[in-house]
């Protein structure tokens, strides 16, 4: 297929088709995090998930860091554990797939080489956390560019598919919501009621 008849057939695309990968993108991160919730709750029973939370909530006390808002000092140590898994989950299954988990399922590939697809995507997955403040860079992929992640590990997450994947979202949205919710009945010990007392007192 030569590249103007590539040019064509983006240019007769539908609006909506133009900016369908990085709808997906995002949809695929929303997923992402809600199985990093559902890997929270899931590991919670394992101790170092609840040292962890206390060695956070420890530090925050001590560096005052939310003197005015007390239930941030709770709120951290949570986002900093979801966050971690979040990392967990998008760097192993980019190694697997050469797209995280979520991306992989929505149809999103890597578009580079295979071997590349899996190290350089791990790569950009490290450099996400390092550049989440410069947020706006990302929005370069509704034009089919590459984003600065992309950019800096030769890497590229593409959308193959023209059709756009509406019965496959409206199945797994559910699912993956249902998982998310109904985790913390799984075992939670951060969040149960049974276990709160224990936990508020290790780290009194």
């Amino acid at each position: 297929m030569t590249n103007s008849h590539l040019q064509k057939q983006v240019n007769n695309e539908t609006f909506l088709q133009k900016i369908k990968g990085g709808v997906l993108r995002f949809i695929a991160l929303i997923f992402d995090l809600s199985l990093s919730f559902a890997l929270f709750s899931f590991f919670s029973k394992f101790e170092w998930v609840n040292h962890f939370y206390i060695e956070i909530h420890k530090a925050t006390l001590a560096l005052k860091i939310f003197e005015q808002y007390q239930f941030l000092n709770h709120t951290l140590p949570f986002i900093c554990l979801n966050l971690s898994l979040l990392l967990f989950l998008r760097f192993w299954t980019t190694l697997i797939f050469g797209v995280s988990f979520s991306q992989f399922i929505l149809g999103l590939r890597g578009g580079v080489s295979p071997w590349w697809n899996r190290i350089g995507g791990s790569i950009r997955v490290l450099l996400e956390f390092l550049f989440l403040p410069l947020f706006i860079f990302e929005f370069v992929c509704l034009f089919r560019f590459r984003t600065l992640k992309e950019f800096l590990t030769y890497t590229h997450i593409v959308d193959r598919d023209p059709k756009i994947p509406i019965f496959r979202i409206i199945f797994l949205t559910p699912l993956i919501f249902l998982l998310m919710f109904i985790s913390p009945l799984y075992n939670n010990p951060s969040l149960s009621l049974n276990k709160e007392t224990e936990v508020l007192n290790k780290i009194k």
